[in-house]
């Protein structure tokens, strides 16, 4: 069966703010300043954890940075309570079991949090124990091909330690990744540190990934969510019993280049351990065509991660952050 796109596939774009006098000019100079303070603030407490969690144990790490990390989630409570409920509700859970899911799902997001951290100091051979690979071949027969390979993945595991792997395992890896202001020079050191080469969005996505296919390089990114700033890109997917918003870029990229499409997923075992999948490429015949070719890959995606999301819907990012519409 075909995987459902809802009615309102259109792309959603930001209303345009009116031009103001008198003044438009300083009050956006104070917003500036204030951004830059607010982001110079958030460096210097990411820098100062960042040495904390990489000096105590994992364990240690984690309960500290529940600590640190739990009070900043609590203005997402509401958002991400009223989401689950969304989902689960429909599924028989029950209104306590949900608040449970909410405070598992914290948890899990400060143990994201604290071991991209600690990737500043750690043993790399730690990090190829710590996560299992199925489907490697996969990636390898794929780049044989001379014209690189595109990545699909999501929000249900620590995505920078994925790709780090990848590239430990000899593989060169591209990628796209949305700006977290004040925490660019600490990830970027992550990144240099595993010799990963990311792009921001909105900074020039699909020129990297052509460079990335020319070079026979792996570009791997993940496709659920949709980011400030990328709403005319963006369309309205059916997610169980709700619309999300999903930025069309991955599934353009996919239908864009004659190159292998491989999904991706990691799947946390545990707190310390986790198990990445890489699927056999998607044969291109079954690509959709046609003006809504982007929107029906999307929503084949979206399918495939709602059922995974259910089953342990405290692993997935999300839940805070993202608007979900009732169909």
């Amino acid at each position: 069966m075909k995987p459902s796109i809802t009615e309102s596939q259109e792309t959603v774009t930001s209303p345009q703010r009116p031009i103001t006098s008198g003044g438009g000019n300083g009050q956006a100079n104070e917003r500036d300043v204030g951004g830059r303070t607010f982001s110079r603030f958030i460096a210097i407490c990411a820098e100062g954890w960042a040495r904390l969690y990489c000096a105590l144990s994992e364990r240690a790490a984690i309960r500290l940075g529940r600590i640190l990390i739990t009070p900043l989630l609590l203005p997402s409570e509401r958002r991400r309570r009223a989401n689950l409920r969304k989902i689960l509700i429909p599924l028989g859970w029950t209104p306590a079991q949900c608040r449970k899911a909410s405070r598992d799902n914290r948890r899990h997001f400060v143990e994201i949090i604290v071991q991209t951290a600690r990737m500043l100091t750690m043993d790399p051979q730690e990090l190829e124990r710590r996560i299992v690979i199925e489907g490697e071949h996969h990636l390898r027969e794929a780049l044989q091909q001379g014209k690189g390979a595109l990545l699909i993945g999501d929000h249900l595991g620590n995505v920078w330690q994925m790709r780090a792997l990848l590239s430990l395992r000899g593989f060169s890896v591209a990628c796209v990744t949305f700006r977290q202001r004040g925490l660019e020079s600490l990830l970027e050191r992550i990144w240099s540190r595993f010799r990963l080469s990311p792009t921001y969005v909105g900074e020039g996505g699909s020129s990297a990934a052509a460079e990335a296919f020319r070079s026979n390089s792996a570009f791997s990114i993940s496709f659920d969510s949709s980011v400030p700033g990328r709403g005319e890109n963006s369309m309205w997917i059916r997610f169980g019993t709700v619309n999300i918003l999903i930025d069309s870029g991955p599934a353009r990229l996919a239908l864009a280049h004659d190159v292998p499409v491989e999904r991706v997923h990691l799947r946390p075992d545990s707190a310390f351990r986790s198990h990445l999948i890489i699927d056999p490429p998607m044969d291109r015949a079954d690509r959709p065509s046609g003006p809504d070719a982007a929107a029906e890959l999307l929503a084949r995606w979206t399918e495939s991660l709602y059922q995974e999301v259910v089953q342990r819907p405290s692993r997935w990012w999300f839940w805070g952050f993202i608007d979900m519409k009732e169909i």
